[in-house]
């Protein structure tokens, strides 16, 4: 058997396992989604969902990130806007899943303000080891007398290096938001 072949013959395989292992979580799917979901399913990198408005590629973009969490693959999904992204979650937010909106916090659709990464950061468990380590870079800084700081003056950002002194209590406070 040539390369090409067993390559066809695997794929087949391949398919044939998947269909009959394969329950979907939303049962309304038609026949072509269900089979762009298998397909993207079976693709090692990069598969593609393309349609025109109407025929439920954020239906079965949904279905594909569900089975792919199931496996305990990770995701990363992105849209050309925020308005898709935050549609995309929406559709999400029914199944439970752990899940992180990254983008500019005036950008984030209110109904998703609680998967932002602001959000996250300010209820992060881990918030009381960073605002320690911040204070002990900017005691280190001064003593140095290094201009460089961590927070901008509206306390906007963290990470902004050689600019004014952002307050540490807006930080504490969760009123700052990560660039």
């Amino acid at each position: 058997m040539k390369g090409s072949q067993k390559s066809v013959l695997v794929k087949t395989l391949d398919w044939v396992t998947l269909t009959a292992d394969v329950s979907f979580y939303n049962a309304d799917l038609n026949d072509q989604q269900k089979t762009a979901v298998m397909f993207s399913m079976l693709q090692k990198e990069v598969a593609i969902i393309h349609g025109p408005p109407g025929t439920g590629k954020t239906t079965t973009v949904v279905e594909y990130i569900l089975q792919a969490i199931s496996q305990n693959l990770k995701v990363l999904a992105c849209a050309p806007s925020n308005v898709a992204v935050d549609n995309l979650m929406q559709h999400l937010t029914d199944y439970e899943l752990k899940m992180i909106r990254v983008g500019h916090s005036s950008r984030v659709s209110s109904s998703l303000h609680l998967f932002s990464l602001d959000a996250h950061v300010s209820t992060d468990k881990y918030r009381d080891i960073l605002l320690k380590k911040v204070d002990e870079v900017m005691i280190k800084n001064q003593k140095k007398g290094s201009s460089q700081s961590f927070l901008s003056p509206e306390c906007d950002g963290v990470g902004i290096p050689n600019g004014p002194s952002g307050s540490r209590e807006n930080l504490q406070n969760g009123k700052c938001q990560v660039k």
